[in-house]
């Protein structure tokens, strides 16, 4: 860990801090080469040692190349050490235990070319893992990883070629990955089991056209599956004008990364100081103007040139109004939102995802409410196409680029109850509408200057990207849930949230439910363009268990790590994506199961904030939504198969009852006809045997 502070000694965020490390002469692996400052100046390196003893030279300086190097050193301490691994001879399904030192941190097990999550909580002595299902056979090495990345030592046991029996308790689960036809998978969980079964493409890969699978189930002695029931369907889906605008601003910033990474002359300005104001100011900075280039069209092809009257000035935030506009949003309400925005808003998603940028050295982000956004989109094509709220250019942290206005500005919409400029919107739709906007775009504002600008690497991938900037809009809900605890701060005593925390949770709730509704089409991974709503829904449901399950401060480790998408999941978690993709697909069903108290259910198995069920069916019941709870699930008949169209990132859920004679029950997960299905798709099987 280093520290870097200014000359008063204040601790400096958003450094960006370079290094090296060898040893004896020799360049040490390390993960990354770069790493960015926190709030406090505090930068980690990782560089990976060596052998224990083994000593490493760290040098250190600050990116812009200022000031003069320094050097530290590292020394490898004992990582974990596996001493024995039995049985020796295993299956799969078989549960492993492995002793050694120093263990207790173990995050995952290595078992030949698969990485499985370990048994419980570890201990410095002993590991369980389970050995993986349709395994290669042969000799299989196997080691552990801790949470931190340190690997141990080698072990190796023989795996045993066969049919690989499943046996669950009640509540036990196990996610597999398909290999070739897939059908080397056999449940055994006694006679009348119950299963739940999600046929999984744990990919972010994107395909041309969905891919055509079949799971089917039969019992051993039976030679062929049976018959194959109709085609499964799912809902369609639309463009927007704030999907197709958001593509537009996301291919905008992986050209300016790839600008970069060529050496092009627009560079960023990365200042560091802060000026700080001691007390909000409303309605008092006079005429004081300013002029702003705004993009005025979806694809970007126009702007317009808007002059801004600053009308409040807070220790976060400035607020402009333009000045042909002026008075659209009262003055009680654009106060109310500067002072929400400022006080709340701000703080929230920096506390979350890393401090803002500050390249224009003002210490404040730049609010302009201008009508140009409304006009974006004409009034007739509303109700079909939507209309864009708020935005974040990337250009805008650059010296020199089309259309920068060289500072951190937010870009909003405005009340327009008569339908001036395009479809109408009273005071009341935008102050809904705009808050939890402001969040997200805030989300791709720092990931953005982190990513690109400091690291200079690649923009997030798009599915992230937009999850975690749709978890930076669930941060307000959080807000005014601590503010206000039940029953304060609601109209009925119904309500599961205060009222204050209504425009930022509701969108997710909705996102979701259609995403559960229509979970075979929508993706959580793999957008079509810059994904859908529905799609954004099934990404925040992911990353809200995963948030639970790992801590909020994986939000910005994933913000600044050096990898993008599943690497990035992978990395910052320390587990397999195939897992966690496949422990979220049952938690979807299991997170809450009717009839038992959620305790019960393994927390792997489980949101921590939020109670999905009952989420669903308050949503169904303020929409008008038939079902309380929306997830489909089909009926596998032992005999039977299921086929659809999965896109990756998507999951198809079916629920299996074993037969009365309680013989094996073969799963098979295939294209149709038996057919392997393409290795890039991690085709997986996720299994929980469900209560009697």
């Amino acid at each position: 860990m280093v520290r870097v502070s200014d000359g008063s000694g204040a601790g400096v965020a958003n450094a960006r801090v370079r290094w090296a490390a060898t040893s004896r002469g020799r360049a040490v692996v390390q993960d990354d080469s770069v790493a960015v400052s926190d709030p406090a100046g505090l930068a980690l390196l990782s560089p990976r040692v060596g052998s224990v003893g083994d000593t490493a030279t760290v040098t250190i300086w600050l990116g812009d190349g200022s000031g003069v190097p320094v050097r530290g050193f590292a020394v490898a301490d004992s990582g974990p050490t596996i001493v024995a691994v039995s049985p020796a001879q295993a299956r799969g399904g078989d549960t492993l235990t492995i002793r050694g030192r120093r263990l207790g941190g173990a995050r995952s097990v290595q078992i030949g070319a698969d990485r499985v999550t370990v048994l419980g909580t570890p201990v410095d002595s002993i590991v369980r893992a389970v050995a993986p299902a349709c395994g290669e056979a042969g000799a299989a090495q196997v080691s552990l990883r801790t949470a931190h990345g340190a690997e141990s030592n080698v072990s190796a046991i023989s795996v045993v070629s066969s049919p690989s029996r499943l046996r669950l308790a009640p509540l036990e689960s196990a996610t597999i990955p398909v290999r070739g036809n897939g059908s080397c998978l056999q449940l055994d969980g006694g006679a009348g089991a119950t299963y739940l079964v999600a046929a999984q493409l744990a990919t972010d890969a994107l395909a041309a056209d969905p891919i055509a699978v079949e799971l089917g189930a039969r019992p051993e002695s039976q030679a062929q599956v049976g018959a194959a029931m109709p085609a499964l369907s799912a809902g369609p889906r639309g463009p927007d004008a704030a999907r197709t605008f958001e593509q537009w601003l996301r291919t905008t910033e992986s050209a300016l990364a790839a600008s970069a990474a060529n050496g092009a002359p627009a560079m960023a300005r990365r200042g560091a100081s802060r000026a700080d104001f001691s007390a909000d100011q409303a309605g008092t900075a006079g005429d004081t103007l300013r002029t702003f280039s705004v993009v005025a069209a979806l694809d970007g092809s126009r702007f317009e040139t808007v002059t801004g009257r600053l009308a409040f000035r807070g220790q976060r935030l400035l607020v402009y109004e333009d000045v042909s506009t002026l008075g659209a949003l009262s003055a009680g309400q654009r106060d109310a939102l500067a002072r929400l925005t400022n006080n709340d808003l701000i703080p929230a998603v920096a506390n979350a995802f890393g401090a803002l940028p500050d390249i224009d050295r003002n210490g404040q982000v730049i609010l302009l409410l201008t009508p140009v956004i409304n006009r974006m989109i004409r009034a007739a094509d509303c109700v079909q196409r939507g209309f864009v709220t708020a935005f974040f250019y990337a250009p805008d942290l650059l010296e020199r680029s089309r259309g920068t206005n060289a500072g951190e500005i937010l870009y909003s919409f405005v009340p327009d109850p008569a339908g001036l400029h395009s479809c109408a919107h009273s005071e009341a739709d935008m102050m809904r509408l705009v808050q939890p906007a402001l969040m997200h775009e805030l989300q791709h504002m720092i990931s953005f200057h982190r990513r690109v600008l400091v690291r200079g690497g690649e923009p997030e991938a798009t599915w992230l990207n937009e999850g975690l900037s749709q978890v930076a809009e669930e941060l307000g809900s959080l807000v005014f849930e601590a503010r206000f605890p039940p029953p304060t701060g609601r109209s009925t005593a119904t309500q599961i949230f205060p009222d204050s925390a209504g425009p930022f949770i509701a969108p997710q709730l909705l996102n979701a439910y259609v995403y559960l509704t229509f979970a075979l089409r929508h993706s959580v991974t793999a957008y079509e363009g810059r994904g859908s709503l529905e799609d954004r829904g099934a990404s925040w449901l992911f990353l809200r268990r995963l948030v639970d399950r790992h801590g909020d401060a994986l939000l910005r480790r994933l913000v600044e790590s050096p990898q993008r998408g599943r690497g990035a999941i992978e990395r910052e978690t320390g587990a397999r994506f195939g897992e966690l993709f496949g422990e979220f697909s049952l938690s979807l069903f299991a997170d809450s199961l009717p009839g038992l108290p959620r305790s019960v259910v393994p927390s792997a198995l489980r949101f921590g904030t939020r109670n999905v069920r009952q989420l669903m069916a308050r949503q169904a019941t303020i929409a008008g939504f038939s079902e309380p709870f929306p997830l489909v699930t089909y009926r596998l008949d032992p005999g039977g198969s299921l086929r659809t169209a999965l896109h990756p990132g998507t999951m198809m859920h079916a629920i299996l009852q074993a037969p009365p004679s309680g013989a094996p029950i073969a799963l098979q997960f295939t294209a149709p006809g038996g057919t392997a299905l393409p290795p890039n798709a991690m085709a997986q099987l996720s299994v929980l045997r469900l209560p009697p």
